[in-house]
């Protein structure tokens, strides 16, 4: 019995896995937390994911991830609007405001 490689493209017929990647703008989640993807560069079974940090403490440090070894998720925790405090929101308004 001939054990057979699906990994190996180079059989006829083999097959791989390929995941979804996201476009590049997408907010997503690599090993717990938010990133928004800058660039997808797909290669023969890897793909690099260029990804740019929207945490507080690292916020625009960019990073390289792979795919499938990362696993990368689309962000779905902020698709509601929720009540803060004014002092929070103003603290929002002039960090976009600084950024800008």
């Amino acid at each position: 019995m001939r054990v057979r490689n699906f990994c190996d493209a180079a059989q006829p017929g083999s097959t791989q896995f390929v995941p979804l990647l996201p476009p590049p703008g997408t907010i997503v989640s690599i090993r717990h937390a938010r990133w928004r993807v800058a660039r997808v560069v797909i290669a023969p079974g890897v793909a690099r994911v260029d990804a740019v940090a929207l945490g507080p403490r690292d916020a625009g440090a960019t990073v390289t991830f792979l795919a499938p070894f990362d696993r990368i998720e689309r962000d779905h925790t902020r698709s509601r609007l929720r009540r803060v405090r004014r002092q929070r929101w103003r603290a929002a308004c002039d960090g976009l405001r600084a950024r800008a």
